[in-house]
This record gives C-alpha cells, sequence and structure tokens, in this order.
C-alpha cells in the first residue's frame, strides 16, 4: 500500500483539473503516490484530461460514477474506496505544496490520525499535537471547514459517521469532530508551515458559492445547524467561537467581507432581516451590518476605501 493518495472529487471543472495534475502528477514518480479522482459524472470534457494524463503517468486513477450522487456523497465514496495509508482529500483547484507531500515521507514523520494543513497561510497558531477535541473546535473549526486541508488516516476511515453527516455542507469537518469526540486517545496533527494555495489560470475563474447568494445558506443556515449539532460533550462557549472562525479565517464576515458582499449585493436589508439571529454570533456587529445595509451602493467604494485606510 502506498504511504499517500491525493483523493480528488470533481465535477465539470476540466480545466482546473488539468492544470492540477500537470502541477502534480510529476510528484507521484518522485515520491510513490497515488492521484485517485472521483468523477461526479462531469458533462464537460474531464474523461478526455484523465485519458490524456494516464498515458504518461501510473499513479493516476480514475473513478466516474453512472449519474451525479451529490458531493457529499462522492466525498463519503471517495475517502472508503482510495487504498493508501494517509488519504489527502483535496479540491481540484488547490495546489498541494512539495512540502507537503514530503512531510510523510520523512524519517521523522509520526502517526497520526488526522492532519491540518494551513490554507493560504492564514491561520498564525504554531503547530501542534491535539488529543483533546474541545481545543481542535476551538483552534481550527475555521481552516478544517475547507476540505482541501484535511489529511486522514486509512486505519480509521472505517469508523466514521458519513451518513450523518450527508447533505450538511460540511461532511469532511464533522466526520472528524465526532470521531475525535468520542475516542480519547484520537492525535490530531496541526501544521502551520505547511499552506494550500489555490490555483489561478488567466481567464478562468473559478466558481464559488461565496459568489453568490448560496453564501448563506452555506455560511448561515448549515454552518451555525451544523455547529450546534455537534456532539453534546463539545463546550456550548467553544461552539459559538467557532461559529465566529468561520467569517475569520476566509475574512468573509469580516467588515471588509460584509462591504464587498453589499458591493456585489449579495448582502442587503432583506437578508439581514432573515439571517439576524445568525449575525449575532456570525458578524463583528449587527449595528454595523444595519447601517451598511442602507447605504446607497454608489457610497460603497468609499466606504471600502476608508475602511482600508483607518481599520485594520
Amino acid at each position: 500500500m502506498k504511504r499517500l493518495a491525493l483523493v480528488v472529487p470533481t465535477y465539470n471543472r476540466a480545466e482546473f483539473l488539468d492544470e492540477f495534475l500537470r502541477r502534480h502528477l510529476p510528484l507521484t514518480e518522485k515520491f510513490d503516490f497515488i492521484i485517485s479522482i472521483y468523477d461526479n459524472f462531469s458533462s464537460d470534457n474531464t474523461l478526455e484530461v484523465v485519458r490524456k494524463w494516464s498515458e504518461k503517468y501510473s499513479g493516476l486513477k480514475y473513478h466516474r460514477h453512472h449519474e451525479n450522487i451529490g458531493a457529499d456523497a462522492n466525498f463519503d465514496y471517495a475517502l472508503s474506496n482510495t487504498e493508501a495509508e494517509y488519504l489527502w482529500l483535496v479540491g481540484d483547484t488547490y495546489e498541494v505544496p512539495i512540502g507537503g507531500i514530503s512531510y510523510f515521507y520523512t524519517n521523522d514523520f509520526l502517526y497520526s490520525d488526522f492532519f491540518v494543513f494551513n490554507l493560504e497561510n492564514k491561520l498564525k497558531l504554531n503547530s501542534k499535537s491535539y488529543n483533546d477535541n474541545n481545543e481542535v473546535l476551538n483552534d481550527l473549526s475555521g481552516i478544517m471547514k475547507c476540505l482541501s486541508c484535511l489529511v486522514y488516516s486509512k486505519k480509521i476511515i472505517g469508523r466514521l459517521n458519513f451518513k450523518r453527516y450527508h447533505s450538511s455542507y460540511f461532511i469532511q469537518t464533522g466526520i472528524i469532530f465526532e470521531y475525535i469526540s468520542q475516542n480519547k486517545n484520537f492525535k490530531l496533527t496541526w501544521v502551520k508551515d505547511i499552506s494550500l494555495m489555490p490555483i489561478k489560470i488567466d481567464g478562468l475563474a473559478k466558481r464559488n458559492w461565496s459568489d453568490s447568494e448560496i453564501i448563506w445558506l452555506v455560511a448561515c443556515d448549515s454552518w451555525v445547524n451544523f455547529i450546534f449539532s455537534l456532539p453534546v460533550n463539545y463546550n456550548l462557549e467553544i461552539k459559538v467561537s467557532a461559529l465566529k472562525n468561520f467569517g475569520y479565517v476566509s475574512g468573509l464576515f469580516s467588515y471588509m467581507g460584509f462591504i464587498r458582499l453589499r458591493e456585489k449585493r449579495i448582502f442587503s436589508f432583506k437578508v439581514l432581516l432573515k439571517y439576524w439571529t445568525h449575525f449575532y454570533y456570525l458578524s463583528p456587529s449587527r449595528i454595523f451590518l444595519l447601517f451598511l445595509s442602507l447605504i446607497p451602493s454608489r457610497l460603497l467604494s468609499f466606504m471600502e476605501f476608508i475602511m482600508r485606510k483607518f481599520i485594520r
């Protein structure tokens, strides 16, 4: 069995997948790991992209579903059916740095049930090994919502409760939080200095849920429900802290983040009223949001300039 596999769920992102494979496949020969693609019934030329690279590299594995089974079910299937000691669940729009790959092949490598890597160097917390579930939730929940930061030991995959988190938007995170709440001897390793970075292709924009009104479904409804539904042995105060971590790490729910959402007409007074209770937990200030929701859009660029100049 290989030491490591990059497990890549994909759907209709052939151009990003092509670039992902161009960057990562040469490393499979240097470090002897595999890349397993799980295609959720793409309608673009994903299959042609995979065939092209399969001719050059034997470390590429591919599975295509006969229908779209949903993102969470695809994550479940991918992690359950990939054979390697460690499974790095990574999106096809992110690059795993070479240091992330080599990390698993060093002589001083130590076993862990889970590894969490940084995202765009956003989290400044020093590297650490955890064995307390509340500390993990308090410190790392904001990063752990990103699937590309997460690595799972194959030894514990069969003990993870995937089904409970189907349709939650956070299955990749929920299965970890539930497992560590029930297993006192777990080990989770946070790695600060190895960071995932987005793949950027000139002329090609990544479709992101945060650029549309879906953000409220994911970041308000689903995130709040997800955190409060975690097992009861998580401290309530830490759950509340974890809610804010979503916006802190992503920047979406900072002062500047809300201004940008208002500029895009994604945030409005109507949204504020609908999610008034949610914003108590998620936003820096509901009074600020009320003020922002009433400002004419033509004044927002000036407001953003002032905020950049005087608020750090």
